[in-house]
């Protein structure tokens, strides 16, 4: 019953702390030094396809890092890689890594990209599936906003980066099933608390919008890219965000704490293997 208590006292302050957004600027991150990391598994030739189309892109140059030897296990092959990404802007890595596609179950993003999630503070951008367009998916960001100020700034900024000058930038937010079923049980049939807490919603909605997204569409009057924002109830965050970036042709792009006990990495692990779209992931 604590642990419970404990979950819902979270839940509820994801929107309390919607209610302290800010004015908010977004700079732009710079991609020049692109790496991509080979495994000799069948994916090598999308995710060489999807670096180069980044290097073409961000105009960046592109560095390849070969397939680790053989017998290393997993922490050995991160250290390996990590000597080779002090300068990298952007590393291109396939999932699950050093095995083909579909060889591993649907739960599995194999022990490497478990511990480069944990242990590599770069942005990564993990290919699962085989791609159609390559410079198009670049330009299409699908940003999942998570209800913390200190989560937003970082995926906007390079949702905005992504979209360019000429792409489309989706902003979508979503309310877990769980987090509306912990505070539902924990308010009670009691329909004035119900009604108390909707309009909770509907404020911290608010202030997102008058925050990260008044910024957003700052950028975008400056750029040129177009952007839109929505917000979801009833569906799993990572499930929405990757099918909106389906939809969209795009990457979906999601900034996490690489913590094992933090509830992003989580999200995080699980847009990446919900999508089959590229996935950006963002460690803060």
């Amino acid at each position: 019953m604590e642990q419970e208590n404990k979950d819902v006292e979270e839940s509820m302050g994801l929107f309390e702390a919607a209610f302290q957004a800010r004015h908010v600027e977004l700079s732009i991150p710079t991609i020049n030094s692109i790496v991509v990391l080979h495994d000799d598994s069948d994916q090598e030739e999308t995710t060489m396809n999807l670096a180069k189309a980044a290097v073409r892109k961000f105009q960046g140059t592109l560095k390849e890092i070969p397939a680790p030897v053989l017998g290393m296990d997993a922490s050995e092959k991160v250290v390996v890689f990590q000597e080779a990404l002090p300068d990298a802007d952007l590393v291109v890595v396939p999932a699950p890594f050093g095995e083909d596609l579909g060889s591993l179950s649907t739960e599995s993003l194999s022990s490497v990209i478990d511990l480069f999630l944990c242990e590599t503070p770069k942005p990564l951008l993990i290919v699962r599936h085989p791609l159609e367009s390559y410079d198009t998916v670049l330009s299409n960001p699908v940003v999942l906003l998570d209800w913390q100020e200190r989560f937003q700034g970082i995926a906007a900024s390079y949702g905005c980066c992504f979209a360019g000058n000429d792409g489309s930038l989706d902003l979508v937010a979503a309310i877990a099933p769980s987090t509306m079923d912990e505070i539902t049980a924990l308010i009670g049939e009691n329909e004035d608390d119900m009604i108390a807490f909707r309009n909770l919603i509907q404020r911290a909605e608010t202030r997102l919008n008058g925050g990260i997204v008044a910024a957003v569409q700052k950028m975008e009057s400056q750029n040129g890219f177009q952007s839109q924002f929505s917000v979801h109830h009833g569906q799993r965050p990572a499930s929405m965000c990757a099918s909106r970036a389906t939809e969209a042709n795009g990457i979906a792009v999601c900034a996490y704490l690489p913590d094992s006990q933090s509830t992003s990495l989580g999200r995080m692990r699980d847009l990446i293997l919900k999508s089959k779209q590229p996935v950006l992931c963002l460690p803060i």
